[in-house]
């Protein structure tokens, strides 16, 4: 299995001002309280801190949402703000982008969903781009692939006649049902 991280670019990200998920025990501040004690420069370096957490949270979890059963769990890196505070202001999210042995067609399902994970986010990073080519890729080898074993050598990579064929996550028939 090969596995990859769909990304948020983070230092393009953050110099462009822009924010992935705690892990298990860390909670970023949001309280909108104002430290007293905060200068007022470290005030609104604060407020960016949060801003970016709710970005870098929003960006990883779609990816994981639209990567289903490929997608890992999102990691965080974090910032300790003026305040004392972790902040995540940069993330990432495995997928597994490996080919489906021996089902181009399958293969193809795969990488469809992979390439709806990394652009999911509404702003898609480098990284995200990246991941959605090497998945063209795989798309136009599956393809290769299905039209060098023709009719009869696709119909049997698919198994036997009348096999039922699982449904693999985003799948037109799923998205619909």
């Amino acid at each position: 299995m090969t596995t990859i991280s769909l990304s948020s670019a983070l230092v393009a990200q953050q110099s462009a001002g822009r924010s992935p998920p705690a892990p298990a025990g860390v909670v970023a501040a949001r309280s909108p309280g104002v430290d007293p004690d905060l200068t007022e420069a470290e005030r609104r370096t604060v407020a960016e801190l949060r801003r970016r957490d709710q970005e870098v949270r929003r960006h990883e979890q779609a990816h994981a949402r639209a990567g289903g059963q490929y997608a890992g769990a999102p990691t965080c890196s974090y910032t300790r703000g003026p305040d004392g505070r972790l902040y995540a202001t940069g993330g990432s999210t495995p997928i597994d982008v490996s080919p489906v042995s021996g089902d181009p067609d399958a293969t193809i399902c795969k990488m469809e969903a992979i390439k709806r994970a990394a652009f999911a986010p509404a702003d898609p990073s480098d990284q995200d781009r990246a991941v959605a080519a090497r998945a063209d890729q795989e798309i136009a080898r599956a393809r290769q692939e299905t039209k060098d074993l023709g009719p009869e050598g696709a119909n049997a990579a698919a198994g036997p006649p009348g096999a039922a064929r699982p449904r693999l996550p985003g799948s037109l028939l799923n998205i619909l049902a």
